[in-house]
């Protein structure tokens, strides 16, 4: 609907339950967002215009609940998804989504939270936006599903039921079997 700046943060723990809000320095809608395992959390991209994507991204630190600016992403782009990546220290990546004009992306990013940077990894085989995406117990990320297509065999979206493995050591995507029924936004855990 309406991009938005506001925020909640509820805490849980053993014996009680604390809910703190504030606000984002942009308002913001259909961006990336990752809860890091430090505590923190990062969000990308979205639009604050409908349908107009941003390569605008904040940093949340959960000691002093403050999200600022950090380096922008080298393309604009909503609806794509980000994930803490496991096997690199200190790396946030952001897939896939919509770009300028509405066009699905199979470029992806990761975002350096020491240096503060971003670089292009490998591309996906499929450029998608509403997928699923996981971290896999050894580091890969998988990702299934979505709205798109394979980029080298057309330009018509439609559901997905391929899937791919980014592997950090390498920085490629895999193909893997797909799956038997094609899914948009499918939940996986």
């Amino acid at each position: 609907g309406t991009a938005n700046n506001h925020w909640d943060l509820i805490s849980y723990s053993d014996s009680a339950t604390s809910i703190s809000s504030g606000t984002l320095p942009a308002a913001l809608a259909t961006h990336a967002q990752c809860a890091r395992s430090n505590g923190n959390a990062l969000i990308a991209g979205g639009w604050t215009t409908a349908g107009v994507p941003l390569a605008t991204a904040y940093k949340f630190t959960s000691t002093t609940h403050v999200w600022a600016s950090i380096t922008s992403m080298h393309l604009a782009r909503m609806y794509a998804q980000a994930i803490e990546c496991p096997k690199i220290a200190n790396s946030v990546l952001v897939v896939g989504g919509l770009t300028t004009g509405g066009i699905q992306t199979n470029r992806c990013e990761m975002y350096d939270t020491l240096g503060n940077a971003w670089s292009f990894v490998g591309s996906m085989s499929y450029s998608r936006y509403q997928f699923g995406m996981v971290a896999l117990p050894d580091g890969r990320i998988l990702v299934v599903g979505g709205t798109g297509f394979n980029p080298t065999q057309s330009t018509t979206p439609s559901p997905l039921n391929t899937c791919e493995i980014f592997d950090p050591n390498s920085n490629l995507w895999s193909p893997i079997k797909p799956m038997v029924i094609a899914r948009a936004n499918p939940s996986v855990t």
